[in-house]
């Protein structure tokens, strides 16, 4: 074996020496949304209650998913209208799973213009252990046609429905990680303010519910 590829094979091993498993049963995500304001300044949002924002302020996401946990982002915005953030297609995961991966939403450096509407973003994030194959199917339809207002208001319906199943952590284990809020962004050893995911690690599947308000 060559050197290169000696040393490519220990950073990997090293890496994955750092990488939480889960314990069996246990299901887990890495997330975070970061707010940026006029002044330019980057801050992650707790949402420990909800969170406010002003018109014309940018925001991003962050998720990595943790092994076999299937996760599934959706935002009903302040104008009644429903958009999957995550993952990208209904069909995501059908093929191999992306466990360890790190997605930005929007990806690379983009940033989601936040509008000048009064009321509640809402952001529904839902974890499991297996796929929400009911789920993904309704997605599906919905999106080949988003002005079918039937059809969103059964996916809303499906969404809150796996929510109530889903409910909430079980045993949560909840940790702060230091992540970039942009790609092009080196990391940082420490949870620096603006700069940091909650990482989730659950007895079971889960959901949670995000609260964006412009008032």
């Amino acid at each position: 074996m060559s050197i290169f590829r000696k040393v490519c094979l220990a950073l990997l091993l090293a890496w994955l020496s750092t990488v939480p498993a889960l314990a069996a049963g246990q299901v887990g995500v890495a997330w975070a949304f970061f707010l940026k304001g006029g002044e330019g300044q980057v801050k992650s949002l707790a949402f420990d209650e909800s969170e406010r924002f002003s018109a014309g302020d940018l925001l991003r996401i962050y998720l990595q998913l943790q092994e076999k946990t299937y996760v599934y982002l959706y935002l009903y915005d302040s104008r009644g209208d429903l958009y999957l953030v995550f993952p990208p297609t209904p069909d995501f995961y059908g093929g191999d799973f992306p466990a360890w991966q790190k997605f930005y939403i929007p990806s690379g450096r983009g940033w989601f213009t936040l509008d000048s509407g009064n009321g509640k973003e809402r952001f529904f994030l839902l974890a499991a252990n297996h796929r929400l194959i009911g789920l993904e199917g309704l997605t599906d339809q919905f999106l080949m046609d988003r002005e079918d207002r039937a059809m969103q208001a059964r996916l809303l319906a499906e969404i809150n429905r796996e929510i109530a199943l889903l409910g909430q952590p079980a045993n949560l284990d909840q940790s702060l990680l230091p992540v970039p809020y942009s790609t092009g962004l080196a990391g940082s050893r420490e949870p620096l303010p603006g700069s940091f995911a909650n990482q989730i690690k659950a007895d079971g599947d889960f959901s949670l519910i995000f609260e964006l308000i412009n008032p």
